[in-house]
C-alpha cells in the first residue's frame, strides 16, 4: 500500500508525517485512525471544541465517504487534516401559518335560515283560519296575540328541531323547547309591537309607520326568545339574534303595507319573519366560530337539506360525530387553545383523517377530510373571531 504525506496544524507550529493508506478502503475510517495514532505520540492537531475535521488534498475538500481511489487522491501531493469551524445549518423557517378562510355563510347557516322561513310559511297557514273574532278572541289584540304566539311556536319548533338535526341532537326535545320559546317570544312580541304601533301618529303614514314597528317589536322579541334556546354562555347570541329578528321585522312590516293580495303580502311577511329568526339563531355561532365541521357527502352522494350535518366550534367545544353504513365509526372532535382534536369514541376503533387511519387524538388541519363509513365530513378553520 502507498505511503502518503500527511500534514496538519499542532499548537507547535506545522508538522508533517507518513501514513500507509489503502486506496480502496474509505478514508474516513483511515484518517480517524491517523489521528489516533498521532494521539498515541502526544501530537494534537490545533482547534477549538466546537470544529470539525476536513481533509484537503490537491486544494479541495474531500468526502471522507469515499476510497482514495474514488476520489483520484494519489501520493505525488501531501494529504492535510484540519480542524475547522463546524457548519451551523440553516435556521429552520417559522412554521407557516395557519390558513384562514374568509368568514361567510356555511351551509348549516344557510339552512337555518331556510327551516325558520318554512316555520314562518307553516305558522301563516296554521294562522289562516282564524281570521275573525270569536268568543276566546273578542278583540283584535287579543287575535293578534294568538297569531304571533302561533307563528312563534311553530318557527320556534322548525329552528330549534332543525339546529339540532344537524349537530346529530335530540330533535323532539330541541322541538318542544322551540315550541314553548316561541309562543313566549310571539305572543309577547305582538303585545308588545301592537302597544308600539299606538305610538305613531295618525293618518294614513302614521298607520303604516306604526304596522311597520309593531311587526319590527315582533321579530325582535321572537328571534331573541327562539335564540334563548341555543345560547350557553354570554346574552350577546341573543342580542344578535334580536337584531336580526328586528330587520326581518321591518322587511315583513314594509311587505305587508304593500296594496295587492293581502294574503300573498302577510304570507311573504312571515316568511321575511321566520327567516330572520332561523338566522338568528345559526348565523351567530358561524361568526364567531374557529372552525366548522360539515357534511361532505353520504354514500359518495352530496346531502340534502334535512341530511346536512354541521358544527359550529368554538373555543372549549367538544362534539361527538356519528358516521353511517356499513363500518360505521363515530369520532370525537375538541377545539382547545385554537388547535382542533379529533379521535374515535370507542378505544380499539379508528377514524380515517385524510386517509390515514388514525387510532389515537391527532390534529386537525384546515380542509381535512374525515371519514365515517359511508359519510365523509370536511374540517375548515375560520377566522379568528
Amino acid at each position: 500500500m502507498p505511503a502518503f504525506a500527511v500534514e496538519f496544524l499542532t499548537a507547535e507550529g506545522p508538522r508533517r508525517a507518513q501514513f500507509t493508506l489503502d486506496p480502496e478502503r474509505e478514508l474516513g475510517p483511515q484518517v480517524r485512525q491517523v489521528l489516533e495514532e498521532l494521539r498515541q505520540h502526544g501530537v494534537v492537531i490545533a482547534g477549538g471544541p466546537e470544529d470539525e475535521l476536513a481533509v484537503v488534498w490537491n486544494g479541495r475538500e474531500l468526502d471522507t465517504g469515499a476510497t482514495p481511489a474514488a476520489l483520484g487522491v494519489t501520493p505525488q501531493r501531501a494529504l492535510e487534516i484540519r480542524m475547522r469551524p463546524r457548519v451551523r445549518p440553516a435556521p429552520a423557517p417559522p412554521p407557516a401559518a395557519v390558513p384562514v378562510r374568509i368568514r361567510r355563510f356555511t351551509r348549516g347557516a344557510c339552512a337555518g335560515i331556510l327551516t325558520g322561513m318554512a316555520g314562518g310559511l307553516l305558522g301563516w297557514g296554521a294562522s289562516a283560519w282564524v281570521r275573525d273574532l270569536g268568543p276566546l278572541l273578542s278583540t283584535y289584540a287579543r287575535l293578534d296575540t294568538f297569531v304571533g304566539a302561533v307563528l312563534g311556536a311553530i318557527v320556534g319548533a322548525t329552528v330549534l328541531g332543525g339546529a339540532a338535526l344537524r349537530r346529530q341532537e335530540r330533535v323532539l326535545p330541541a322541538a318542544v323547547l322551540g315550541v314553548l320559546l316561541g309562543i313566549a317570544g310571539g305572543a309577547g312580541g305582538a303585545a308588545l309591537g301592537l302597544a308600539a304601533s299606538g305610538l305613531a301618529a295618525e293618518g294614513a303614514s302614521g298607520f303604516r309607520a306604526g304596522r311597520v314597528l309593531a311587526w319590527t317589536v315582533l321579530g325582535a322579541v321572537l328571534a331573541a326568545a327562539v335564540a334563548l334556546g341555543g345560547a350557553r354562555r354570554t346574552p350577546r347570541p341573543v342580542a344578535e339574534a334580536a337584531a336580526w329578528g328586528a330587520l326581518g321585522g321591518v322587511a315583513g312590516g314594509v311587505a305587508f303595507s304593500f296594496s295587492g293580495p293581502g294574503d300573498f303580502w302577510q304570507a311573504l311577511a312571515f316568511a321575511l319573519v321566520g327567516a330572520a329568526a332561523g338566522g338568528g339563531v345559526s348565523w351567530p355561532a358561524v361568526r364567531r366560530a374557529a372552525g366548522v365541521i360539515e357534511t361532505e357527502s353520504v354514500a359518495g352522494r352530496e346531502p340534502g337539506l334535512l341530511g346536512h350535518r354541521e358544527w359550529a366550534l368554538a373555543d372549549g367545544a367538544r362534539v361527538h360525530v356519528r358516521g353511517a353504513g356499513p363500518g360505521r365509526t363515530d369520532a370525537v372532535v375538541a377545539l382547545a387553545d385554537g388547535r382542533c382534536w379529533i379521535g374515535p369514541v370507542m378505544q380499539g376503533e379508528a377514524v380515517v383523517v385524510g386517509g390515514r387511519t388514525l387510532a389515537e387524538p391527532a390534529e386537525l388541519r384546515d380542509g381535512d377530510r374525515i371519514d365515517l363509513g359511508s359519510a365523509r365530513f370536511r374540517f375548515r378553520r375560520l377566522a379568528a373571531a
